[in-house]
């Protein structure tokens, strides 16, 4: 698998940063043609709830993020073959 991940990062307040994105690639299989795959959207939001510092105890922030069953290919999550793809 050739993937690549893109997305855009917004920085609304100081400590939370928002991320959007997808990510897509080619999936290749023994003796088969590449495949195009993805998953769309990639949502994750991120906070800071202490910054690291310098000789001092590390920092902390916590992450949640999820893509929603949206793709094809080795992407394509399982158990939505029922949902239509873009």
């Amino acid at each position: 698998m050739n993937s690549q991940l893109i997305s855009t990062t917004s920085h609304y307040y100081k400590n939370l940063e928002l991320t959007v994105g997808g990510i897509y690639g080619y999936q290749v299989e023994h003796r088969s043609k590449k495949t195009f795959s993805y998953a769309l959207p990639l949502l994750q939001g991120k906070y800071l709830f202490r910054e690291t510092k310098p000789n001092q105890p590390p920092g902390f922030g916590m992450v949640l993020g999820t893509f929603l069953p949206v793709g094809a290919g080795s992407f394509k999550p399982v158990g939505m073959e029922h949902l239509v793809t873009l």
